[in-house]
């Protein structure tokens, strides 16, 4: 058996036996940090991918949206320059008929043309 060296104390070798203990629970502790720390950053990394990701995501629809406004826009400056072809074709078709009746009228016997007109109304 182990002597005592007196009383009250502990003996030599369970105080190896504490160290030891005491060693054992610090690295344990230690670990336990090491792993909440490595859990933390990669808890953190995928976090800042995910934002990423969702930015991505977001530049991408605003910029779909763009697009599509810029297509809108497209579609009625052709729609306006249609619409303006046609009023023109229309103001000539007008143009080309009246003169049309204006030379038949011209060309048939009896009938007052707004030339004639003009050389009566002007004193």
């Amino acid at each position: 058996m182990a002597s005592f060296v007196g009383v009250g104390t502990t003996p030599p070798s369970l105080k190896k036996k504490k160290k030891k203990k005491k060693k054992k629970k610090k690295k344990k502790k230690k670990k336990k940090k090491k792993k909440k720390k490595k859990k933390k950053k990669k808890n953190r990394r995928i976090e800042e991918e995910e934002e990423e990701e969702e930015e991505e995501e977001e530049e991408e629809e605003e910029e779909e949206e763009e697009e599509e406004e810029e297509e809108e826009e497209e579609e009625e400056e052709e729609e306006e320059e249609e619409e303006e072809e046609e009023e023109v074709l229309i103001g000539w078709n007008q143009r080309w008929l009246l003169l049309h009746l204006l030379e038949e009228c011209e060309d048939s016997e009896g009938l007052s043309t707004p030339s004639t007109w003009r050389r009566t109304e002007s004193p």
